[in-house]
């Protein structure tokens, strides 16, 4: 098994990624409307919270960026890379989604308005954040290059064809055009990046990637433990001042500057369970939040074991299944668990089989299993049973190799 270049390392990701961007349009403007009978376009309802920190950060209130939309809770990278976008709003005097605003209706209900229902900077917006999913189709396949596996020559290219379109068919949908999480794409993208940057022991790259997606998205922290125990003595100083210190830094200006919201985006961040399918101990009420730090300390905790149980194997297919387990580990603990959560794990646990076995049929399957589980209409708790049982499946074969008494070299 050897290493052999990759003749179209873009390819395949640009072009899936121009379908998808095709696709979240359609649905957005055209398919999801007409199925629901209205004349607005529908999107992810989260989609536009980072857009509305860019705007503040576009007026050079950086430090302010968590102020405008309390549901923005993840990094400040995105904000910062979607300035452009707010700058070619203003220009052009495109419109866009205000934060929803609670009304009262003539009836004396409560309602939610957003505004306007045509929001024409979306077309351009939706290319730029589901574009992102190129960069993860292109790490992912990249992976798969980065080591030998059982596979060679044109057998590994139709392999890393087969990982970019599960990811684009199985994950994006949710991910990128339903929920439109594009920092959870960028996140995942960079880590891939770096966990490439790795199997060429190239540690301050993968460290500098690894933290710009901490910046991005909080949870990428839990990657840096996993890869800290590969690195060599002398370059660990230097790979935790990139990997910690460098989106430290990034965090760290808001908390001082805007120490209140700041610390309720990061710290206290409201879930609602109702959103997405509850845990069976959370809430289902419409309209209730919950907080989710008490569970996301214990899954800190357990990334940490799983980590330190792992540290003595060095080869990729372990580094690969370390991180499938601990993300999956998130879906465990949550109070709730939409859609998008099965991003991560499942995108490290298919180029562990991938590299391992030279196929993703198993993991493939199973996430097309899981996913097709959220339109299945069961009680609360027997749901969650399903879904954990599915993602238990999709888990074993990785649980089994860090198990395995053998230690890689």
């Amino acid at each position: 098994m050897s290493e052999e270049p990759d003749e179209h390392p873009w390819r395949a990701a640009v072009l899936l990624a121009a379908a998808l961007v095709a696709a979240g349009l359609a649905w957005t403007i055209w398919i999801f409307p007409s199925m629901k009978h209205s004349d607005a376009w529908i999107m992810g309802e989260d989609v536009w919270a980072p857009l509305h920190a860019a705007s503040w950060v576009a007026n050079g209130h950086f430090a302010h960026l968590y102020d405008p939309d309390p549901t923005w809770v993840a990094g400040p990278l995105l904000p910062v890379l979607l300035t452009p976008l707010v700058w070619i709003g203003r220009w052009f005097h495109l419109t866009v989604r205000i934060p929803a605003t609670a009304v009262i209706m003539p009836n004396g209900e409560v309602g939610i308005t957003f505004g306007p229902d045509q929001p024409t900077l979306w077309p351009i917006f939706a290319a730029y954040g589901i574009g992102m999913s190129a960069l993860l189709l292109a790490a992912a396949r990249r992976v798969v290059f980065s080591v030998g596996t059982v596979l060679e020559g044109r057998d590994r290219v139709r392999l890393a064809l087969l990982v970019q379109v599960c990811i684009a068919v199985i994950l994006m949908p949710a991910t990128a055009i339903y929920w439109g999480h594009y920092e959870d794409v960028l996140a995942l993208a960079l880590m891939l990046f770096a966990v490439a940057a790795i199997s060429k022991e190239r540690w301050m790259m993968a460290g500098l990637l690894l933290g710009v997606s901490v910046a991005t998205k909080q949870w990428a922290l839990l990657m840096v433990p996993m890869v800290f125990f590969r690195v060599p003595a002398p370059h660990r100083s230097r790979f935790l001042l990139l990997s910690v210190g460098l989106p430290g830094v990034a965090y760290a200006i808001p908390l001082i500057f805007d120490r209140e919201v700041a610390w309720q985006a990061f710290f206290h961040a409201p879930t609602a369970p109702w959103r997405g399918h509850p845990a069976p101990w959370a809430p289902s009420e419409i309209g209730r939040f919950v907080g989710a730090t008490p569970a996301r300390i214990i899954w800190v905790a357990g990334a940490l074991a799983i980590a330190g149980l792992a540290r003595a194997r060095r080869d990729l297919p372990s580094l690969l299944a370390v991180g499938g387990l601990v993300f999956a580990l998130r879906l465990a603990l949550e109070p709730a668990v939409p859609s998008y959560y099965l991003a991560a794990p499942v995108c490290f646990l298919l180029a562990f089989e991938a590299l391992s076995r030279g196929t993703v049929v198993r993991t493939s399957g199973l996430a097309a299993g899981a996913m097709l589980w959220y339109f299945v209409p069961a009680p609360d708790a027997l749901w969650w049973v399903g879904l954990m049982a599915l993602l238990g499946a999709m888990a074993a074969p990785a649980i089994g190799a860090l198990l395995s008494p053998r230690v890689p070299a």
